[in-house]
């Protein structure tokens, strides 16, 4: 009986280990460089949906963009995540990115993509790592991988990248005075 929890326990060992690579640490250039689309927005409205063709349910993630960094300039913009609830079913896709009404941060886009019912949007271009969200408290940059020392130090990153400056429409509310 013991030696079947030792191999019992090994094999869940195994097992966890693997779970646990499952999201790579992708430098910041590779993933500017790799982004078609790289914006700062925040999530303002989701909605899932079912895809006709896969049966497949993903989350349309309404951004507003605040600035852009690389490709589209516009106010608002679609991003799909894997995953979501369409009345009683509920489909998890896990690593993923998952967002929440009011995340402001970076996004890293890559492919546009319209579903047969008519929504058109992008993907991010790294799963998880297609966001590096903006902690309001201490105005911090955090993705998976790595803290950035203020939301302006990850600007001044992804600029040197591009080789280009944002193009500002407005400034979120990371840079309000929170009370």
């Amino acid at each position: 009986m013991r030696i079947l929890f030792v191999v019992l326990a090994f094999v869940a060992t195994i097992n966890f280990s693997f779970a646990q690579c499952l999201i790579q640490n992708i430098p910041l250039n590779q993933r500017v460089n790799d982004s078609k689309i790289i914006v700062e927005a925040e999530v303002i409205s989701k909605s899932s949906f079912e895809d006709q063709k896969t049966g497949r349910i993903y989350t349309a993630n309404q951004l507003k963009v605040y600035s852009t960094f690389k490709g589209l300039k516009s106010q608002n913009i679609t991003l799909f995540t894997f995953g979501g609830q369409v009345g009683d079913r509920l489909e998890t896709a896990t690593p993923s990115l998952q967002l929440e009404i009011g995340q402001i941060g970076v996004f890293l886009l890559d492919q546009k993509v319209k579903f047969l019912n008519s929504v058109e949007g992008y993907f991010g271009v790294t799963g998880p790592s297609s966001f590096i969200q903006y902690n309001k408290l201490n105005r911090r940059a955090i993705d998976a991988f790595e803290t950035y020392a203020d939301a302006n130090e990850l600007k001044k990153d992804i600029e040197g990248i591009t080789g280009i400056g944002a193009t500002p429409s407005t400034l979120p509310n990371i840079y309000y005075n929170i009370s």
